[in-house]
C-alpha cells in the first residue's frame, strides 16, 4: 500500500472558489495544485522545514547477536533518492487529484511501521491526523490562483 493523498477538502478560499466556478474545465487548476504539492513534497527530503514533523536519525545496523552497531552515516531516505524523486500526480479528474510516490514502501516511511522498527519520517506535508501544514496549503492555493489567472478571460 502506497501513501497517496487526495485533496478532498476544499483548499480554495471563498474568492478562489467563486473564480473557479467561472471555469468549465477545472482539471488544469487541480493539476497546478497537484504539481505544487509534488514540488513541496520532493523538497521536504532536503529541507526539514517542509516536513510536518522531524525525522528520527539513522540507527546502527542490527547485529546477529541483537545489538546495534554505531549509527550509520547519512540522512534517512536519501541514499538511493528513489522515494524522493518519484513522487507524482497519479490521478487527475475534474474534481479530484491524487499525489503518490511510485514506491509501495513509502507508506511505511510516511506513517511509520512499528513492527518493522521504522519510525515515522513524514515527507508529505500532512501531520499524523491528516492536517496539511499551513505553509504548504498557502503554496497550493497560490498555484491555484496563478492557474486561474491564466484561464479566466481578461476584463
Amino acid at each position: 500500500m502506497k501513501p497517496a493523498f487526495k485533496i478532498e477538502r476544499d483548499l480554495l478560499t471563498p474568492e478562489l472558489r467563486r473564480l473557479a466556478r467561472r471555469v468549465a474545465d477545472r482539471k488544469p487548476i487541480l493539476k497546478a495544485m497537484g504539481l505544487a504539492l509534488v514540488e513541496w513534497t520532493k523538497d521536504s527530503f532536503k529541507q526539514p522545514a517542509r516536513r510536518p514533523a522531524p525525522w528520527d536519525g539513522l540507527k546502527g545496523r542490527l547485529k546477529r547477536d541483537g545489538t546495534r552497531g554505531p549509527p550509520r552515516d547519512g540522512t534517512p531516505l536519501l541514499k538511493s533518492r528513489a522515494l524522493a524523486t518519484h513522487i507524482h500526480v497519479e490521478q487527475l479528474t475534474h474534481d479530484c487529484m491524487t499525489v503518490a510516490p511510485a514506491q509501495d514502501y513509502g507508506i511505511h516511511h510516511q506513517l511509520g511501521a512499528p513492527r518493522a522498527n521504522i519510525p515515522p519520517r513524514p515527507f508529505f506535508p500532512f501531520d499524523s491526523s491528516g492536517r496539511m501544514m499551513q505553509a504548504a496549503r498557502d503554496r497550493i492555493r497560490a498555484a491555484a490562483a496563478a492557474k486561474l489567472r491564466t484561464l479566466l478571460p481578461r476584463q
